[in-house]
């Protein structure tokens, strides 16, 4: 079985809404990331054997396959193939663990794999409207309770007894890790200041990027494959 590493990572800076970002769309957003990650890695973008991408809301600004047209955009080849696929929350990660598992079964070289949302131009819940009678099926509806996720949230704490406290405690300390100095002088990502796209790491070809932190852990042997997201 072949080796999956990451040989780079580029993300654009952490917006909010109706902020700097809110006139880019997001299209284009994911386009000068795509550029600015094959720059920073050096990889030509003709070695790029797709595009995955996670992304909730495909509609409007973000329909039409946004992973192919932003490859598009971002003036990769033609022949490079690009797919959008929505696993709700865990869309970007999916798309992560699938370019993986392309790399370790041979299928693929080189691949390219992330997540967008713009929430500002495509509203959450955007896809929930349409023709027809709605997103969900009455028969679904008879079976299981659907529910929103922070409504879902509420359930399970009533029902384990846990508090929003207990819940919060536990990603607050994860979030303060990475703030401190990184070992090595390597600089976290999220104290530099840069215009978008802001890299969370950039490193070396056969190199695993860390993006919490920027490090760069190296493979004990040279990988027979690689991946870039």
């Amino acid at each position: 079985m072949n080796n999956a590493v990451i040989v780079g990572a580029v993300r654009t800076a952490v917006g909010k809404r109706n902020g700097k970002l809110s006139p880019v769309r997001p299209d284009d957003l994911l386009a000068d990331t795509l550029k600015a990650l094959v720059e920073r890695t050096k990889i030509d973008p003709s070695e790029v054997e797709d595009v995955i991408m996670g992304c909730v809301d495909q509609v409007g600004e973000q329909g039409l396959n946004i992973a192919r047209n932003a490859a598009l955009i971002a003036g990769f080849p033609l022949d490079v193939c690009g797919t959008t696929l929505d696993r709700m929350c865990g869309s970007g990660q999916q798309a992560a663990n699938f370019a993986a598992m392309g790399v370790m079964s041979g299928q693929y070289e080189c691949v390219i794999a992330g997540g967008i949302e713009h929430m500002t131009r495509v509203p959450m819940g955007s896809n929930a409207s349409g023709p027809g009678e709605g997103a969900l099926s009455p028969r679904l509806q008879a079976l299981y309770n659907i529910v929103p996720q922070g409504t879902s949230a509420e359930i399970l704490a009533e029902k384990w007894g846990s508090s929003e406290r207990s819940w919060t405690s536990s990603p607050a300390r994860a979030m303060r890790r990475p703030a401190g100095p990184s070992p090595r002088g390597a600089s976290s990502a999220r104290s530099r200041r840069s215009p978008y796209p802001t890299a969370a790491s950039s490193t070396p070809m056969k190199a695993c990027a860390c993006p919490s932190t920027g490090r760069s852990l190296r493979p004990s042997s040279p990988p027979s494959s690689r991946t870039a997201w």
